[in-house]
């Protein structure tokens, strides 16, 4: 019984790689479909609302930073708001990089907004992606194609190991 638990516990790392994978991709999976598709977007005038940088705390007291940048625009005669600076956005980045972002569009500021013609209340200033989402990214698919190698590596491993069906199941 012990060398089969101690035989199994060799498939953690490819379970949880899996799980870090898809967490990461899921994450970032949003904002790259909008990406790719905002090339097709329209574009209309648009205004800084507001803009300020937002702090957040966790519960171990690190804070982290985003810019928040408010606007409208208009589709038709709709005036629609967003807040989508660039995509990836609300991943949190430095207090110094968030600020930059935010003394560069002061309210009253003229812009350009693309926004999606089958949703005109999704929309982006900056059709550019986020330093922090690309890092997701990658972060998620290395960890998805990992997986597969490190079930292979269990699974030798515990072929290796002399782990046997028959020996569990008939109790020898």
């Amino acid at each position: 019984m012990n060398r089969f638990f101690g035989s199994c516990g060799c498939f953690f790392a490819p379970m949880f790689t899996l799980c870090f994978g898809v967490v990461f991709t899921l994450i970032a999976q949003g904002d790259l479909r909008d990406y790719i598709s905002s090339n097709g977007w329209g574009t209309a005038d648009g205004e800084v609302i507001s803009s300020q940088v937002v702090a957040s705390t966790d519960s171990e007291g690190d804070t982290t930073y985003r810019p928040e940048v408010i606007y409208f625009y208009y589709v038709g005669d709709d005036r629609v708001t967003g807040n989508r600076l660039y995509f990836g956005d609300s991943i949190s980045e430095s207090g110094g990089g968030a600020q930059n972002k935010v003394d560069e569009y002061p309210p009253g500021r003229a812009i350009k907004v693309r926004y999606d013609p089958d949703n005109p209340t999704d929309s982006v200033v900056e059709r550019r992606l986020s330093v922090a989402l690309i890092v997701f990214s990658a972060i998620g698919i290395v960890a998805l194609i990992l997986t597969p190698i490190l079930l292979v590596a269990a699974i030798i491993g515990m072929l290796g190991s002399g782990f046997s069906v028959v020996g569990i199941i008939g109790g020898t």
